[in-house]
């Protein structure tokens, strides 16, 4: 009769969990990210005939409600064009969030990429909103002027104030979640584990 081991063998290291954890955050940020932007790209290239129709019919002489119309045409271009480059962008990201719950090595690279690329965007983005909030503000207070009801003295400094200050936390909102993984994945603990995965 063989004696059973009397000194019990090594536990096996049971795998780490963060891949699950940071993936599944990404996959469904990513997600949400397609389904935003991608209808946004949709909306804003039906929104020339539906402004057309509104500013004829629901407009009715409103001129603050046609200056904002006004601008939001002049940045029309630029709209559809942000909104199918954060279709591409939210695409790597779910790829990268895909390739972490399958643990695979390449996505660490996907992820850095896609990390770099949203900060690097969110430059021009942010720049360009605060230029059509900005816009927008200056063509209500005209319209308002022109219409002789002018809006109250020192609201357009404070509004100027208001989009600097959205700029700023917009800026920090969006650099949040690339500025973890860029540092996550620079981690050399964290490199080694995603090299070893086949």
């Amino acid at each position: 009769m063989t004696a059973p081991p009397s000194v019990a063998g090594a536990m096996p290291k049971a795998p780490s969990t963060w891949p699950t954890v940071i993936g599944v955050l990404m996959t469904v940020l990513a997600s949400l990210g397609m389904l935003t932007y991608g209808c946004g790209a949709i909306w804003n290239a039906i929104w020339p005939a539906i402004s057309a129709r509104v500013s004829q019919t629901a407009a009715g002489g409103n001129r603050t409600f046609e200056a904002q119309l006004e601008v939001t045409r002049h940045y029309l271009a630029w709209n559809i064009f942000n909104a199918i480059v954060m279709v591409g962008l939210s695409l790597m990201l779910l790829m990268a969030g895909i390739g972490l719950l399958r643990r695979r090595p390449w996505c660490r690279r996907i992820g850095i990429m896609w990390a770099i690329a949203r900060v690097v965007w969110a430059i021009p983005a942010s720049w360009v909103g605060y230029r059509i909030a900005i816009e927008t503000f200056q063509a209500m207070e005209k319209a308002s002027a022109d219409a002789g009801q002018p809006m109250p003295p020192g609201i357009n400094g404070f509004l100027h104030a208001f989009g600097v200050a959205g700029i700023v936390l917009g800026a920090l909102f969006v650099s949040a979640l690339p500025a973890f993984v860029l540092t996550w994945f620079s981690r050399s603990k964290i490199k080694n584990e995603v090299a070893q995965w086949s």
